[in-house]
């Protein structure tokens, strides 16, 4: 079976094949694209950074309420260059996510897989929920995955191949990019350099120590001009999302995930091992595997665990789908090459069962539950809902800044959108992009990553003019009116906040 794949016509099937693979996933990807809130915030700092405010959410407070540097900084260049970065960044999510599965195709074939087995990986993405749709959002999600992907595989090749003589090792390039682009990969980069052949003399100390000073060169200097510039080793908003241990949301979200993403693929894997016995693994791609895939698929998922996973739909682990894919289809591909005319089935199954998210969808996830005697709700949202919620807000952003004055500000718990369309002045009432508010006490029975929340007081010490909180919307009109409430009528549904300072530029009353 190798030998047939080996052959001139082999590899340009397989090459084809991978074409196919890509256009589906990019198809897919584009199908589903949508942009989060969240995004509109490295937007904003992007904003400031190229109009001379510097890397700030509002004029003179510095405060890192981004966790995606690398991104912020693509974001700047775009608008720079005069485009909105919510026109943008999405296709840059989408050629970031075709390249990852390019990378991750390497991978599979750098840890010897077969290239029909090879394509599997790569095909269980492009047919999959989540990768589709996290390859936009216009956050950095994706770029971060494909960074880790590329990390992986250039270890991989560097050390079977023999190339550890290369200087500096690109895969200490990726990490630390990786670092660059999230917080989290300092996690991937330790990996990486505990993953390095310490005892071998082959490669030499020299080289050893050529590859962690390439990361370390690339990581320090982002992490000395973060201490520079906003005065902290961890960014604002690892203060407010991150407030203690959080085991009991983080086992339910990575049950979710597990069930969503991972319950078919196994369910298949057990089937064809049961099968057939077929040949051992070769211990060299098992030897690469458990140097760094194994170590950092169980780092991530101990962290995602202990600060309790994530608000929105499976995006914390994005980038554990496709190594964890490429770990099955390496324990699955034996007894694949081993079944004959059941090759093309058994590769056929496991692509189903990746896109079995795809067929089942997902629905908001909202429950609230005790542990150690202390409340937690949990809420995940699905991408449909939360480019739901942007479309609301984004015109209410524009609505405040046609109608607000100048030097006026507003204060509200989703802070992407609203403070990007309006240009207002902001109290992040959630503390991410706020010093004072990330370091305040959680609250009891709030959702994970939204455990802070600035109170009237606060607001009214700030100096406020509009208090918007989290967005109030009714499809019918309100009877209950209080003397300071604004009722701003869309056509399709009403929108209720409040005004602190009297004689604004916006006044109470309702606005058609």
């Amino acid at each position: 079976m190798g030998q047939r794949w080996g052959t001139d016509r082999g590899r340009t099937l397989v090459a084809w094949g991978l074409v196919a693979i890509l256009i589906l996933a990019g198809v897919h990807s584009w199908s589903r694209a949508f942009l989060i809130d969240d995004a509109f915030i490295s937007f904003r700092y992007a904003r400031n950074l190229v109009e001379g405010r510097g890397l700030v959410f509002n004029p003179g407070e510095r405060v890192e309420g981004y966790t995606n540097f690398l991104w912020t900084l693509l974001s700047a260049a775009a608008i720079r260059a005069g485009i909105d970065p919510e026109i943008a960044m999405p296709p840059v999510g989408i050629a970031c996510s075709v390249l990852a599965l390019c990378v991750l195709f390497l991978w599979g074939r750098a840890l010897g897989l077969p290239g029909p087995a090879a394509l599997v990986p790569p095909a269980m993405l492009a047919v999959n929920r989540s990768w589709a749709a996290w390859a936009t959002g216009g956050l950095e999600t994706r770029m971060f995955t494909l960074l880790v992907l590329a990390t992986g595989w250039l270890l991989c090749r560097e050390r079977t191949g023999h190339d550890m003589r290369r200087s500096p090792p690109l895969s200490a390039l990726a990490a630390g990019l990786a670092c660059l682009t999230r917080p989290e990969g300092w996690l991937v980069a330790a990996v990486a350099a505990a993953s390095l052949p310490w005892r071998a003399r082959a490669a030499g100390s020299g080289r050893r120590i050529a590859w962690c000073a390439t990361a370390a060169l690339i990581a320090g200097a982002h992490l000395a001009w973060r201490v520079a510039y906003y005065g902290g080793l961890l960014p604002n908003s690892f203060h407010a999302k991150v407030p203690g241990l959080r085991v009991a949301s983080g086992a339910l979200y990575l049950g979710l995930f597990a069930l969503h993403h991972l319950a078919a693929p196994a369910a298949v894997l057990v089937i064809l091992l049961l099968r057939r016995s077929g040949t051992t693994t070769e211990r060299t791609a098992w030897t690469e595997s458990l140097r760094f895939a194994v170590p950092l698929v169980f780092l991530f998922l101990l962290y995602t665990l202990l600060i309790g996973g994530d608000h929105f739909e499976f995006r914390f682990v994005d980038h554990l789908l496709p190594v964890l894919f490429l770990l099955i289809v390496l324990v699955a591909s034996p007894r694949i090459a081993s079944a004959g005319r059941g090759t093309v089935a058994a590769a056929t199954l496991l692509v189903a069962a990746g896109a079995v998210s795809t067929l089942t969808g997902f629905r908001d996830f909202d429950r609230e539950i005790a542990f150690s005697g202390a409340r937690r709700s949990i809420s995940i949202v699905s991408v449909e809902t939360e480019a739901a919620y942007l479309a609301h807000w984004a015109r209410m952003g524009r609505w405040l800044g046609a109608h607000a004055g100048k030097g006026e500000s507003c204060a509200v718990a989703p802070a992407g959108a609203i403070p990007w369309y309006s240009g207002l002045k902001t109290l992040d009432m959630l503390g991410i992009n706020d010093r004072e508010l990330a370091r305040m006490p959680a609250g009891e029975g709030l959702n994970i990553g939204h455990e802070r929340m600035a109170g009237i007081d606060l607001i009214r010490e700030r100096g406020i003019t509009y208090l918007i909180g989290s967005p109030e919307i009714r499809h019918t009109r309100s009877t209950e009116y209080t003397p300071d409430i604004v009722e701003v009528h869309f056509g399709d549904f009403y929108w209720y906040f409040r005004v602190l300072i009297p004689g604004s530029a916006i006044r109470p009353g309702t606005y058609r």
